[in-house]
């Protein structure tokens, strides 16, 4: 297993971690909350030339999820997230986009920087 940490800034949130986790045999890959910097997580991806297969959010904070849409529409994989959290994807008042610096794009359930 390979394991990497990638530390991003998303909006006014500096040193969000993000984690790309690859099965060695398999080449299957799996990234934990793509919050922001996609370009060095598919850098990343690309590196390690495997094949994602998950997104994995962890709760649904805009600092974890907001580049989600964007890494699944650049490179495929499942999006996953508890069922509880699912709701305030897409709920401002929820994952606090707005208090740190998110703003919607025309992804569903996506955000861009201000």
């Amino acid at each position: 297993m390979i394991l990497k940490r990638i530390q991003t800034t998303v909006g006014a949130i500096a040193g969000e971690n993000c984690y790309i986790i690859e099965d060695e045999r398999t080449k299957e890959t799996m990234v934990i909350d793509p919050g922001g910097e996609i370009d060095a997580v598919i850098n990343m991806l690309m590196t390690l030339g495997g094949r994602l297969k998950y997104i994995v959010l962890t709760h649904c904070h805009g600092d974890h999820i907001a580049k989600a849409d964007m890494l699944k529409e650049r490179m495929g994989g499942k999006i996953l997230i508890h069922r509880d959290d699912e709701a305030g994807l897409r709920n401002p008042e929820v994952n606090l986009a707005d208090y740190i610096g998110l703003r919607r794009n025309n992804c569903a359930g996506g955000f861009q920087t201000k």
